[in-house]
């Protein structure tokens, strides 16, 4: 129970707070894990589709390059060697992105990997970027993407 606590507690944080609670219970029941962030991001593939289906409004997100994607999740979980300032230029990049789409359209799309350790670090910098993962969204959303930001050239010869 303090896990599924803990799960909707991290809901409410990214304000993905849920309309159906059983919907979101059978979700995080079927997940088979008592890990409050894998409750939380469970229950986030059950509620953000129909978050984004209720906002009728297409997106101008920012993506992130794959081998970016891969160099920051390897190196947030302690298994790769990407240095700070790759950190902090994407952190730089989402800051410079956020100030010029309306709140409304803005969002950071990325695997679902990256997802919660992208969305902890904008949370914990007070950049309020919803970050999404590719299969939270549903089909028929629109997509107009605003940005791709790349790993730095200094940094490819590390991954």
């Amino acid at each position: 129970l303090g896990s599924v606590h803990r799960a909707f507690l991290a809901l409410l944080r990214e304000q993905a707070w849920p309309r159906d609670p059983v919907a979101v219970l059978e979700a995080m029941i079927d997940a088979g894990t008592r890990d409050p962030a894998e409750l939380a991001e469970a229950a986030r593939r059950a509620i953000v589709p129909d978050l984004l289906r209720r906002r009728n409004t297409a997106m101008q997100p920012l993506l992130l390059d794959p081998a970016l994607e891969r160099a920051l999740v390897q190196a947030w979980t302690g298994h790769g060697d990407l240095e700070a300032e790759a950190t902090l230029h994407v952190r730089e990049r989402i800051e410079a992105y956020a100030s010029r789409v309306p709140r409304e359209r803005a969002a950071v799309v990325c695997t679902a990997p990256l997802r919660p350790l992208l969305a902890d670090l904008l949370a914990r910098s007070g950049l309020r970027v919803e970050v999404f993962a590719y299969a939270e969204l549903p089909p028929e959303l629109a997509l107009e993407p605003a940005e791709v930001v790349r790993l730095q050239e200094e940094y490819r010869h590390k991954i």
